[in-house]
This record gives C-alpha cells, structure tokens and sequence, in this order.
C-alpha cells in the first residue's frame, strides 16, 4: 500500500532536483486523479485540480487524494496527468505490475522545423 498523494507530491519535488531551472519553474497548473474501484476507472469520480488555481483548492485536491491505495503486483489502481507550468507533465504508467508517475518534458524544436514552410515540389529559384 502507498499513499497517493505523498506519491503525488514526491513526485513533483523530484523535478526540482534534476532540473537548472528554479523550483518556482514547476508550480503545478492542473491535474486529475483517478482511482480504480473494482476494476473500473469512473472518470465522473476523477479528482481535479483546475487551472487558476488558489492555495486553498490546492490544498483540497491534495486533501482528497490523501488515501492508500493498492500499487502492488497487479493492474494499475492510480491514474492522471500533473501539468507543470513551464509545459512540462507527468503522467501515470503501469509496467509489470509497478506503477509510477513518468515525468515528461517537452522537446526541443528541431532546427530543420524553423523557418518557412517547405513546399514539397516547388520550384527553386
């Protein structure tokens, strides 16, 4: 057993270790929580925290996710996605029976993705 929203918020402090940025850089923006409840996820019952947030409803939001659930062998119990305010989010995954928060950043535009469009076909003049 382990507790969501301890996974939840430990989740966003690790961001701030590996990253040059400053912590203020990954302020959470909004998020959903679900639980699976015999094997069924009710996205009616998912847990939001919305844009805009004030510090009271964050609060809240972690207030609500303040309870144990299952992540032992088996299928996944937790589900969501944590967006950061510098674009980057989290987001849960399941693998072999272990289930996790996955960071993921933005990737870096391409240099080949700058500039005008290219026309295939048109001609060079």
């Amino acid at each position: 057993m382990i507790n969501a929203r301890e996974e939840f918020e430990n989740a966003v402090k690790a961001t701030e270790t590996v990253s040059a940025e400053p912590p203020e850089e990954y302020e959470v923006l909004c998020a959903w929580v679900g639980f699976e409840e015999n094997y069924k996820t009710n996205m009616d019952d998912a847990i939001y925290l919305r844009k805009g947030h004030t510090r009271g409803e964050y609060e809240e939001f972690l207030a609500k996710i303040d309870r144990e659930y299952d992540n032992g062998f088996g299928t996944q119990r937790l589900y969501g996605v944590i967006w950061l305010t510098n674009g980057d989010w989290f987001q849960r995954h399941e693998y072999d029976g272990s289930e996790y928060w996955e960071h993921m950043t933005r990737p870096e535009i391409l240099e080949g993705c700058e500039g005008p469009p290219v026309v295939k076909g048109a001609s060079k003049k």
